[in-house]
């Protein structure tokens, strides 16, 4: 019997996992239903609602909160422009969703809250007597500063440099909310810990299907250094971050 609950929220339909957040969400939903009862909070863009969602509800009570599309590069930068809070703050915060999870903490009782990324901190009401786990699987203004130095076509950089510097503000004060971040790596462990002394911080695993990513039993091959081939997958389109093959530290 399952006598410990987390209420959980995303910024996305953790189903389909087509995208590297939604699988690592999906099969973190996945392997915790086994211990814990989920409670599922998440937004839902309109094409995303279109999809089955029943391999999920299986796993977790679900609350879908409708989120329009992504903007465009106009509104966007429109939405950038006209406010000092970082552009993914302005997309994931809506009057419904933060009711909902009022009442979901008001009526039933929770052990733990799981939050992913820290815009979705903003939809928790300001006292919450309850432990956070705000878990991070990128520090988002390194990614952004990484875009920004490379982005197509660069006259696109000083608006996504804007938003990094939006973002190196109000990400580290979420950190300082937090009862815990969950981090990738030691790198970004180091980055949390330097920005809030206070706030610890713990390496948590992502979330993959171990179903069908496990070893087996050829033998693979080695380049010069001995060193066997990882292989990353994601969205060709995604920003460009760090990931443990290649972090150094601050960069």
């Amino acid at each position: 019997m399952k006598t410990s609950n987390i209420l959980m929220l995303t910024p996305y339909l953790p189903y389909p996992p087509v995208s590297g957040g939604r699988t690592r969400t999906y099969n973190l939903v996945k392997h915790l239903s086994r211990y814990y009862g989920i409670t599922l909070v998440c937004y839902g863009r309109p094409e995303e609602k279109s999809f089955d969602i029943t391999p999920l509800r299986d796993l977790c009570e679900t609350f879908v909160i409708d989120r329009a599309s992504s903007p465009g590069t106009a509104q966007a930068a429109l939405l950038s422009l006209t406010s000092i809070r970082p552009i993914t703050m302005r997309l994931y915060s809506s009057p419904e969703f933060r009711k909902t999870v009022r009442t979901l903490l008001s009526e039933r009782r929770f052990d733990l809250v799981h939050l992913e990324s820290f815009y979705m901190m903003q939809n928790l009401p300001d006292e919450v007597p309850l432990p956070v786990l705000l878990a991070e699987p990128a520090i988002e203004y390194m990614a952004w500063w990484r875009h920004a130095r490379v982005a197509v076509p660069f006259y696109q950089r000083p608006a996504i440099a804007l938003e990094a510097l939006k973002m190196r503000i109000f990400e580290p004060l979420t950190w300082s909310q937090a009862t815990l971040v969950g981090v990738m790596s030691t790198v970004d462990a180091r980055l949390v810990k330097n920005a809030t002394p206070a706030v610890p911080t713990a390496l948590t695993p992502n979330g993959v299907d171990t179903d069908y990513f496990k070893p087996d039993s050829v033998e693979r091959e080695t380049n010069r250094a001995g060193q066997r081939p990882a292989v990353r997958t994601g969205r060709a389109g995604q920003r460009p971050g760090l990931w443990p093959g290649d972090r150094r530290a601050g960069g």
